[in-house]
């Protein structure tokens, strides 16, 4: 079963969040408003970084931001950086497969995998933030505001 962790959704939520920001937003601010474990977040926050997602500053101004822009960020490289590579079935992520030949299966595998790597690759983050506008993600940025 293809399943896409915790953390992976989270990552894309927190992207959605910080997406609608001008400025730096401070861990402790996301962890508190999108209601997120504050470590679990850090973790996240660190993978986002690694992978080139954020940037971030250190000081009493300092916080989170995008180091891209949201239609920059592809839905499966945040997939990707969290979960490795996207397969339906173990043995597309084999390099010799031993049974490929003989497979009754692998044709249909093919095609779902086809169809899954074209969907998630035709997705963006802006088109997520687009086709959810009532996304709690648009407190967000009036909360800071009033803070």
């Amino acid at each position: 079963m293809l399943k896409i962790s915790r953390k992976t959704d989270y990552a894309l939520y927190v992207l959605g969040l910080l997406s609608e920001q001008k400025g730096s937003v401070s861990l402790r601010e996301l962890a508190k408003f999108g209601n997120l474990p504050y470590r679990f977040l850090s973790q996240i926050m660190g993978v986002l970084k690694s992978y080139g997602f954020v940037h971030s500053k250190e000081g009493v101004h300092g916080g989170y931001k995008l180091a891209k822009r949201p239609q920059d960020i592809r839905v499966t490289a945040v997939i990707e950086a969290f979960e490795g590579p996207m397969s339906v079935v173990s043995c597309f992520l084999e390099a010799d497969c031993h049974s490929a030949e003989h497979c009754p299966s692998q044709s249909l595998w093919s095609v779902i995998q086809s169809h899954l790597a074209q969907v998630l690759d035709s997705y963006t983050l802006a088109d997520l933030i687009q086709k959810n506008p009532d996304s709690k993600s648009g407190a967000f940025s009036t909360m800071l505001s009033h803070a």
